[in-house]
């Protein structure tokens, strides 16, 4: 008896050990895809390639390599849009509908992703003649609105629902990465010995300063303490840059009102 219950142990143990070895091999990690601004990210499955999708406003555009499954982001900075996450899903979920006919949309459903409310709906319809069933997944991140387009072909739902509506769940904003201190070697700008402000109209400097302005907004962010005790003020930032675009030096001038000098970090 003894000698039989040892038998099944180590043929139970054989097996445990084989399968565990197989799970070992099959598990692949995950794959982080980047914006094409650098402003988010999304981690999906290890399979999953970039794509041309053939939409220029989409900052990541990917499809599964083993799967008839593609997915797009779209990434918009809350100071352009005047309205919240509800608002903007309904909007990004409208602009959706259009372009798809005989459309059927469900109710938005609120999700978690990353411990952060979030929206999501689910078009069925035809675009360019196949139908299809597209989850639209809106987030919102620390600085941004975001919205997360995950399709398949419509006999293929009810196989990959539950993966299309987890989708986005890997997305997240992109860290603000400090510029470097100048270095020694690095080039310095055009001479020049006054300040250019931002809103300057003298034709040399406009382009360049309303593409600062752009890199500016899509970074910025209203100190959620402020936000919440009411706090507002004004501050003067000075700040240079080299010709090879590194931001070398910066000064923040006394602020004006209660926000700290130490906000804009």
């Amino acid at each position: 008896m003894h000698q039989r219950r040892g038998a099944i142990a180590a043929s139970m143990a054989i097996v445990l050990a084989t399968v565990l070895a197989h799970a070992r091999v099959s598990v692949a990690e995950d794959k982080t895809f980047g914006s094409n601004d650098g402003t988010v990210r999304l981690r999906l499955p290890a399979d999953w390639v970039e794509a041309e999708l053939g939409n220029p406003t989409a900052q990541i555009k990917v499809r599964s390599a083993s799967e008839p499954l593609w997915l797009m982001v779209f990434t918009d900075p809350k100071i352009n849009f005047a309205g919240n996450l509800t608002r903007y899903a309904e909007q990004v979920t409208e602009l959706t509908r259009r372009k798809l006919t005989n459309v059927d949309v469900t109710e938005a459903r609120e999700i978690t992703v990353n411990r952060r409310r979030a929206i999501q709906y689910v078009l069925s319809g035809t675009h360019v003649g196949v139908d299809a069933v597209f989850v639209l997944t809106a987030i919102e991140t620390n600085t941004r609105f975001n919205y997360v387009l995950a399709w398949c072909l419509r006999q293929d739902y009810p196989k990959y629902r539950d993966q299309l509506e987890k989708l986005g769940r890997g997305l997240t904003e992109a860290p603000f990465n400090r510029t470097p201190r100048c270095a020694a070697q690095a080039e310095p700008g055009p001479e020049h010995t006054d300040a250019v402000e931002l809103e300057t109209t003298d034709p040399r400097y406009r382009e360049y300063t309303r593409r600062v302005k752009q890199k500016i907004y899509a970074r910025w962010r209203y100190p959620e303490e402020a936000r919440s005790r009411g706090w507002e003020g004004r501050l003067s930032i000075e700040f240079h840059i080299t010709r090879d675009g590194i931001s070398c030096r910066s000064r923040c001038d006394s602020p004006r009102g209660t926000i700290s000098s130490t906000a804009w970090h």
